[in-house]
């Protein structure tokens, strides 16, 4: 799962343009400058104005909230639905990159939905067998109770003779 993860980040990630985008408290040679870029151009971060200024705060933690509506816009975007609030990004179509990483798509596509075929047989196959097991416990159930019954009039009947050698013995 994580593999998968980290494959439609880097699909995002080749996908998306290098435009300009000025956070006025990110400078262009900070390590994450262009991560943050193609991510804000994608339509997963939008920025915070403050005093008029767009503003990125890097530095700020990231709330479970905001971490949501992020993975929110990602979703969006990698299952083709577009919310009402998702601003549009230019992405080249006739681009090799893309081609090839909406090739990956669909086969992950693929995988998940044969390891869901998967899932299913096995969840039937494990009620199947709950159904055997229970029919099983019920058989051993009365099983035992026979055998139980067996037992009582087995020692019934060691007991009286018991008795019976007991009085010949004393007779």
């Amino acid at each position: 799962m994580k593999s998968a993860f980290l494959m439609i980040v880097i699909l995002l990630f080749a996908m998306c343009t290098a435009a300009e985008t000025n956070y006025t408290d990110l400078s262009k040679d900070h390590w994450a400058y262009g991560s943050v870029i193609r991510m804000t151009k994608f339509g997963l971060f939008k920025g915070i104005v403050k005093n008029g200024q767009l503003t990125f705060q890097g530095s700020k933690s990231l709330s479970r909230y905001e971490f949501s509506v992020a993975m929110d816009r990602l979703l969006n975007k990698i299952m083709d639905i577009q919310p009402e609030d998702s601003s549009s990004v230019d992405i080249d179509l006739s681009d090799e990159n893309f081609k090839l990483q909406s090739n990956l798509v669909k086969e992950l596509k693929n995988a998940m939905n044969n390891l869901q075929v998967k899932v299913n047989m096995n969840e039937n196959s494990i009620q199947k067998t709950h159904v055997r097991v229970k029919e099983l416990e019920k058989k051993v159930d009365s099983s035992s109770s026979k055998n139980n019954s067996s037992l009582f009039y087995l020692s019934v009947g060691s007991f009286v003779i018991s008795i019976v050698a007991l009085i010949f013995a004393l007779g």
